[in-house]
């Protein structure tokens, strides 16, 4: 079977699955989630995915005359809190804000993509959760998942699943022949790829992507031993998937887009395991969401993903 009629099965795999009305959840915080979403949903974007944030955080701390642990303060309460509220409580307006921390790239791209890069900068600053995602939410990508053979030993739906059941990454390495070591390196390898795919991609400059690295390398030993957990379960595994498909979806696949067969798929040469992978994929979108929320389709407004080859993504990794 070629990759094209892979990816034509699971296209119309994929628009059967998930026909029909979405269910009634509670409002979500942030303004730009679609109705039916959960409180957590985030833009299925490769830049929100992969935390290609459009300008240098030390910028906006600069602007802003404020500090990290500011902002950190600030967005722990992202159900009231956005970066255009904590910019209004120092005059500043979240347009003309958004336009300062996007100037550096002003004459090293074309209009259209400063254009674009800006109306990211100012989603960051109006979207709560959003901003909370991209700045501190270090390991929340599917640059990981996708590569869990590799770095975990197992598919990609099985890494997730465990996962969903209260294992933590180091854990899982370890029961299927990582030492902790291991897993470690590996992530680190896909982690720098996917940084310097973005700056590839013109998505965010190279010293917030070196400063974002920093971030993740501080806090890798202690995402190694992270479990998931129930809300209001603090040391009690999940015993359920509680997360809505939307959210599961953009955490495992990073975007519509990715749903590709050419996308970080292993020994793409390889017609059989091309279709075990997206097997796989197609598995885990169509059979193991139990009547949750349907995939929010892409955007149709303009605000495209930042395209880049997906095998720069997982840079790094074999």
């Amino acid at each position: 079977m070629t990759l094209a009629r892979v990816a034509a099965l699971a296209g119309a795999i994929i628009g059967i699955a998930f026909c029909g009305p979405a269910p009634s959840v509670a409002h979500a915080r942030d303004t730009e989630t679609p109705p039916g979403a959960g409180q957590r949903w985030l833009p299925c974007e490769d830049w929100v995915m992969y935390h290609w944030l459009p300008y240098e955080e030390g910028r906006l701390h600069r602007l802003l005359g404020i500090g990290h642990g500011e902002v950190l303060r600030w967005l722990r309460d992202d159900h009231r809190h956005t970066l255009a509220g904590l910019a209004a409580r120092r005059g500043r307006e979240p347009q003309a804000l958004a336009t300062a921390l996007v100037a550096p790239w002003r004459g090293r791209v074309s209009p259209a993509h400063h254009a674009e890069l800006r109306r990211r900068a100012l989603r960051t600053l109006t979207q709560g959760h959003l901003s909370q995602h991209i700045l501190f939410h270090p390991f929340h990508t599917p640059a990981i998942a996708e590569r869990a053979r590799w770095v975990f030993g197992v598919s990609p739906l099985r890494f997730q699943r465990l996962r969903l059941k209260g294992h933590s990454p180091g854990s899982i390495g370890l029961e299927h022949g990582r030492s902790r070591d291991e897993v470690a390196s590996r992530t680190m390898r896909i982690l720098r790829g996917t940084a310097q795919a973005g700056v590839d991609a013109g998505a965010t400059p190279s010293p917030q992507a070196d400063r974002f690295l920093r971030r993740q390398r501080r806090r890798l030993r202690h995402w190694l031993d992270a479990r998931i957990f129930k809300s209001g379960e603090r040391g009690r595994p999940s015993p359920r998937v509680v997360e809505p498909a939307s959210r599961r979806r953009c955490f495992l696949f990073g975007g519509w887009d990715h749903l590709s067969p050419a996308l970080s798929l292993p020994h793409a040469s390889d017609p059989g395991a091309v279709l075990l992978a997206v097997l796989e994929r197609l598995q885990l979108l169509a059979g193991s969401f139990h009547g949750r929320s349907p995939v929010v389709p892409p955007r149709t407004d303009g605000r495209a993903n930042a395209r880049v080859r997906p095998s720069a993504v997982s840079r790094g990794a074999p």
